[in-house]
């Protein structure tokens, strides 16, 4: 999914974006947007370790265990650069039908598989559950944990959905949000940009 959504950005969000890199008082501010078009915008600033983002995807710092600088982010995914996230305007996470659809299925494949498959009582009991996971009156975060949170402790044979089953399944039904996706994108194709003229200077 995260290939979607990098595709996405740097072929639609980003898209003939340009990066200009200015050194102010000890910071290194970076603005990267089309000419002329503030359309995604997004204005990086970095100070020691830290590094502050603003802009037309939202506003976000990030507290960084390295000096915050050029050539560090490249080889980062997503999961560790977002560790370091210390507050952002926008959500961390989306919920999406099809998140919750392939956690359901997987649910489904480890409590109906083997001897319990033959258990008719539970076979109804999973599939109330998994009514109630995936009916949700919202796809957000509050409506996916309490479905899952509710659902355990069912007995599915000689398993219960327990709280960890519930973990499981909230963490499988969301993905990072497209904004807090870009700041590393825009990073990347940062670097990609300017990196690649200096070294042809």
């Amino acid at each position: 999914m995260y290939d979607v959504i990098e595709n996405t950005i740097r072929n639609e969000w980003f898209k003939g974006h340009e990066a200009t890199v200015n050194e102010v008082d000890g910071m290194t501010v970076i603005n990267f947007n089309k000419p002329k078009d503030s359309t995604y915008a997004i204005t990086y600033i970095f100070k020691d370790n830290m590094v502050f983002i603003s802009g037309d995807v939202g506003s976000a710092v990030y507290r960084l265990t390295w000096k915050a600088q050029l050539g560090t982010f490249s080889d980062l995914n997503i999961g560790y650069f977002t560790e370091k996230l210390e507050c952002s305007s926008r959500e961390k996470f989306e919920y999406t039908q099809k998140c919750i659809d392939d956690a359901v299925r997987e649910i489904r494949e480890q409590f109906l598989e083997g001897e319990n498959a033959e258990l008719e009582k539970d076979r109804e009991a999973l599939n109330n559950l998994l009514h109630e996971l995936r009916h949700l009156e919202d796809v957000n975060e509050f409506f996916v944990n309490k479905a899952a949170w509710e659902a355990a402790g069912t007995n599915i044979g000689e398993r219960q959905f327990d709280s960890d089953d519930a973990q499981d399944y909230v963490n499988q039904s969301r993905q990072y949000s497209y904004s807090i996706c870009s700041y590393l994108i825009g990073l990347k194709m940062i670097e990609e940009q300017v990196l690649s003229n200096r070294m042809a200077v």
